[in-house]
């Protein structure tokens, strides 16, 4: 009989809080039409991060807002109470899955990791696959495991 597998996660409270929130709330997004981009969140400040074909406007902010609203409400012992904010990608896109990785190729980014030695990385998007991330730094493809990476964002081309 084989010892039992421990699994140690690097994720804090915060990150166990923002993936339960990501899971509650991205489903019901993506079905109104909507592209879940990213939430961050900032102690009781909540930011979604929203896209859609055209881009979005304040109509759009109200609606995803309503809604968000309502699965928050609806399991607030989970996910307590929140200010939150609707806001369009921005200049500094947020990136969080492989297809956002995946979109933009040959993109400089910029990411917050979860590895206690690299906090900061920057590099241009090479290739992306469902768990993995390369980029080139300087002369050398780095790889990062997606779930390593605490934040992404594009750095805008000018």
């Amino acid at each position: 009989m084989g010892s039992p597998t421990l699994f140690v996660s690097m994720m804090n409270d915060k990150e166990r809080r923002e993936k339960a929130l990501r899971q509650a709330l991205r489903p019901a997004l993506e079905h109104m039409g909507y592209r879940f981009l990213e939430l961050r969140l900032d102690g009781s400040n909540l930011t979604l991060y929203v896209d859609k074909e055209g881009g979005i406007g304040l109509e759009d902010c109200r609606r995803v807002s309503e809604r968000a609203g309502f699965i928050l409400e609806m399991d607030n012992d989970l996910f307590g109470d929140y200010r939150l904010e609707v806001s369009s990608p921005g200049r500094e896109r947020p990136l969080r899955f492989a297809a956002d990785f995946r979109e933009f190729l040959g993109w400089e980014v910029k990411l917050r990791l979860r590895d206690y030695k690299t906090k900061k990385l920057r590099g241009q998007i090479v290739a992306c696959d469902d768990r993995l991330l390369t980029l080139a730094v300087g002369e050398e493809q780095v790889e990062v495991e997606l779930e390593d990476i605490r934040r992404a964002n594009l750095i805008p081309k000018d």
